[in-house]
């Protein structure tokens, strides 16, 4: 789904994720909306879905290392050129 907003220099097109609300009871009906936010556009945002935040927080951070390991590595790879790590990513 899109909308077009005017800003005066044009037109921009502004996507919306689906939100799915995980608090119903009526879990083939959850299901449902999950599966269809899946085949429309791959990102969908859960609420809800009873997961802390400090989780959540933890999950991130290890995301983020993950990340910085990974550019490490490509820096040693390629011999320190932080140009070629960008070109990469």
């Amino acid at each position: 789904m899109a909308t077009q907003i005017t800003n005066g220099d044009g037109v921009a097109r502004v996507s919306a994720l689906n939100c799915i609300d995980l608090s119903s009871s009526d879990t083939h009906q959850s299901v449902s909306l999950l599966k269809q936010a899946c085949l429309d556009c791959w990102f969908f945002y859960l609420v809800n879905h009873g997961i802390s935040e400090g989780f959540m927080a933890e999950v991130d951070k290890g995301g983020d290392e993950i990340c910085t390991e990974m550019e490490n590595t490509e820096e040693r790879e390629n011999g320190g050129d932080k140009k070629t790590i960008k070109k990469n990513i």
